[in-house]
């Protein structure tokens, strides 16, 4: 017969059930520990679903401000735009008037000196039948021509002098038009 060599109580069986009691221990730690964990990652997601909320909330006003901002910025555009279209038109009525009134004055002008030519020619052909017609023929030519190159240069000086000068400025930041001075005779 074979003699057994186990010491009585036997330590394998104590071993084993100790190590299963540990095993045991350690799964109800472990199921524990799971659970804390499963626990916060709940919270962190909760936390970044509420930040995700609150985000869209304020890109949302924010995107309705700048929309609201860009319709007042359109608006006020579009009045300085009307403005300047206002003061170009009053502008070029004005200097339309101008030039009608410059016009005006030079052909005035013009038909007087036709008058005045015509008047020296009628002297000319009446002292052409005179014994002195040379002298006075030359003198008068010379008063013609005199009268003439006076009144080209008096016409020279009213049409530079009277030139308007346009000075357009651009259009302020608050969208107005500064002044355009325009020369007064």
């Amino acid at each position: 017969m074979p003699v057994d060599s186990r010491p009585v109580p036997d330590p394998t069986l104590l071993t084993t059930q100790a190590l299963e009691r540990e095993v045991a221990a350690m799964k109800g730690l472990f199921a524990e520990q799971l659970n804390g964990l499963r626990q916060l990652i709940e919270e962190k997601f909760d936390g970044v679903d509420k930040q995700f909320a609150s985000r869209d909330v304020q890109v949302s006003t924010a995107f309705q401000a700048a929309k609201e901002a860009v319709g007042e910025q359109n608006k006020s555009r579009a009045e300085a735009i009307a403005k300047s279209e206002n003061a170009t038109n009053d502008q070029m009525r004005q200097i339309g008037n101008q030039i009608a009134a410059t016009t005006k004055t030079t052909d005035d002008k013009i038909d007087d000196l036709k008058d005045r030519l015509g008047t020296v020619e009628g002297l000319i052909r009446s002292n052409d039948r005179t014994e002195h017609r040379s002298d006075q023929s030359n003198q008068l030519w010379v008063a013609a021509a005199g009268i003439i190159v006076g009144a080209l240069i008096a016409i020279a000086a009213i049409m530079f002098k009277g030139t308007p000068q346009i000075v357009v400025q651009p259009p302020t930041i608050a969208g107005t038009v500064g002044s355009v001075p325009i020369p007064q005779k």
